[in-house]
């Protein structure tokens, strides 16, 4: 099952809730530089993108290609992503008006989005909505192609979605730096008092996260024996609302209800297609974790870069 699978991208920005307003050029020795600003010496802006390409080359089973979503005032180099095989880019069309000087980073993100649904065949499976900082399990998309197999493409599938978190629930879920996970705390307590939709992983007080690290979160996961979970699309009491595989058909088909729209136009993007009738297939084998600012510590492939810890 080869995907094509959106990934937004524009420099400086984080976690589509900040950005510069642009425009902004890559310079011949890789760095970037908004508008007539000096350039911008650290790469931690490029860490990202070039570990998620990385990683899901390393874990997935099949060869997906990736389309790089980014904004009509990035201009990269000609040479950009080229060591990565089967990467492509598509810019969007979004302009910021007077209207949109509020969040205008999701405004941007938005028709980034459009833009790479509206480039695909109706027939071709698309992921949406896998953003550079997220890393995948190990053979994650197998388990969503043996879904996909068995429920046929009228549907959404969705892995778990894991987020990184210090606590902000209720009761004894003020605070679980450093707890560690058990199978009730993962599927029941933590769903409950923290967060139903993606499950919680507390931050570790060492201050980084290994691949061992999610290996062995995944297996204390699994333990539950948890098996695929069915929902429509927009309850999410599951199911996350990004990393959705689908039909590129189905995908256009919501595209109306977020055209023009800024903050909240993932969940409306998940509402529309619950309106549409189509069911979320949550694939309990399968994870992505958000590192957010956690530091996650990996091996790169020697065919796709170069072998680095970060």
């Amino acid at each position: 099952m080869e995907t094509t699978i959106i990934m937004p991208h524009r420099p400086f920005s984080h976690g589509g809730l900040t950005t510069s307003k642009g425009p902004i050029y890559q310079l011949p020795d890789g760095h970037w530089q908004e508008g007539d600003n000096p350039p911008v010496q650290e790469d931690y802006y490029r860490e990202d993108i070039h570990r998620g390409i990385q990683l899901l080359r390393k874990n997935s089973v099949y060869n997906h290609k990736i389309l790089i979503a980014t904004d009509p005032d990035v201009y990269p180099q000609d040479w950009w992503l080229k060591k990565y095989r089967g990467v492509s880019i598509v810019k969007s069309h979004f302009y910021l008006t007077g209207s949109e000087q509020g969040p205008f980073p999701y405004f941007r993100l938005c028709a980034a989005y459009i833009a790479a649904i509206e480039s695909l065949p109706d027939n071709e499976w698309l992921c949406y909505g896998y953003t550079s900082d997220l890393i995948c399990s190990k053979e994650w998309d197998r388990h969503i192609a043996q879904a996909v197999e068995q429920g046929g493409s009228d549907k959404v599938y969705v892995p778990l979605f894991v987020e990184i978190r210090g606590g902000g629930g209720t009761g004894d879920c003020g605070d679980i730096v450093g707890w560690e996970p058990t199978p009730n705390l993962i599927w029941n307590h933590w769903r409950q008092h923290i967060c139903c939709h993606a499950l919680s992983y507390p931050v570790p007080t060492k201050g980084f996260i290994t691949e061992e690290d999610f290996d062995n979160y995944i297996n204390i996961a699994n333990q539950a024996g948890k098996s695929n979970i069915t929902e429509m699309c927009g309850e999410r009491a599951y199911g996350y609302y990004n990393i959705m595989f689908m039909k590129a058909k189905h995908a256009k088909a919501a595209i109306p209800a977020i055209r023009g729209l800024g903050m909240g136009f993932d969940l409306e993007f998940d509402n529309a297609l619950g309106r549409l009738g189509l069911p979320k297939v949550v694939i309990t084998k399968s994870f992505i974790l958000h590192t957010q600012t956690i530091s996650f510590k990996w091996k790169g492939t020697e065919s796709d870069g170069e072998i680095r810890d970060i």
